[in-house]
């Protein structure tokens, strides 16, 4: 006999799908023992945006006049991307924070931090640096 699973979809833009994606999000900030000061810097996303994030549970936006949502969410996407990579490097978060920290020849002798804290560009440099090192994408 086959079991039967119903496949709940969730659409995009809404309250439900924003839920799933600040849950993946805030996990990999506190995984990374980073402070939502940290992570607006690194991000380039306001502090008050991820504090409104946080209080509802949710990255969605009602208002969708002048909607800057798809950028954001690509780059908590590539937040998300980065802490992945990094679990599969290192076992211990204590280990994923100070690499994250620590001045890195491969980041122009920044830490990964402050290198793609500089433009979002970096921020994707960083995430494909990261897919390189965990064997993805060679």
């Amino acid at each position: 006999m086959r079991n039967s699973i119903k496949e709940e979809r969730i659409e995009y833009g809404t309250p439900e799908a924003g839920g799933v994606l600040w849950k993946a999000f805030d996990r990999s900030r506190i995984e990374l023992d980073m402070k939502p000061s940290e992570v607006s810097r690194l991000l380039g996303i306001k502090l008050p945006t991820i504090e409104g994030w946080k209080k509802k549970g949710s990255i969605h936006q009602e208002n969708k006049s002048n909607d800057r949502l798809p950028q954001r969410i690509e780059v908590v996407y590539t937040f998300i991307a980065i802490f992945r990579s990094l679990a599969a490097v290192f076992s211990s978060r204590d280990d994923r924070r100070q690499w994250m920290f620590t001045k890195n020849l491969h980041f122009e002798g920044q830490s990964p931090f402050d290198y793609a804290s500089k433009s979002l560009n970096n921020l994707f440099v960083l995430n494909t640096y990261l897919n390189f090192r965990r064997g993805v994408g060679v």
